[in-house]
């Protein structure tokens, strides 16, 4: 039986400290051009940035989330100027540009969560990590689990942003995440998965 244990403040703590003495959050750049970005569908990871630059020399975009979840809104970005966004939580999202969305301006990211370790025998604790920060008022976590066996298990409602994981059976697991508002139930799409192996 799968165990997400409550003990999320630990885990990220643990995790900060690893992530200040090893990998640093990163910075992804999308170029905003006539009219496309580029690239269109990046993947990032939980705590990374993505900074949109405008490389035109006349026309102005936007980057704006698409709605009903509606996360963020450059507002206009003049030629030579950019925009950044960090994304706190996993999940693959939507947006386009305000002006030529007509055009077909439009782009996703997908933001992955963090297994650690990537492998370990039966019995390790395995760190899930599908958010910076614990769910804003209004807003939950939804984790996706596939099992080794290929089963998927949902769970529902989170708002811790991280859990230790046992996993009882050798094999690959796999996590997805996605961020869900509660008021109207609009949501991310699911994460790209994260993968740990049991050996």
């Amino acid at each position: 039986m799968l165990r997400l244990a409550r003990r999320a403040v630990p885990i990220g703590l643990l995790l900060v400290v690893g992530l200040q003495g090893g990998v640093l959050a990163a910075t992804t750049t999308v170029t905003m051009t006539n009219y496309q970005f580029t690239p269109s569908a990046p993947t990032v990871t939980v705590g990374d940035t993505v900074q949109w630059n405008n490389t035109t020399t006349s026309t102005p975009h936007t980057s704006t989330s698409d709605t009903p979840l509606a996360l963020w809104d450059s507002t206009t970005v003049n030629p030579g100027s950019s925009f950044s966004f960090l994304f706190t939580a996993a999940g693959t999202y939507t947006y386009h540009c305000n002006f030529h969305q007509f055009l077909g301006m439009t782009g996703s990211v997908s933001v992955a969560p963090i297994a650690t370790p990537a492998t370990g025998a039966l019995g390790t604790t395995f760190h899930i990590v599908w958010a910076t920060v614990a769910a804003p008022a209004g807003f939950v976590y939804d984790l996706q689990v596939t099992t080794a066996g290929g089963t998927t298990i949902t769970k529902s409602g989170l708002t811790a942003r991280a859990a230790n994981v046992r996993l009882p059976k050798r094999g690959t697991w796999q996590f997805q995440a996605r961020l869900r508002r509660t008021s109207n139930d609009a949501a991310s799409g699911y994460s790209p998965p994260a993968s740990v192996t049991v050996t």
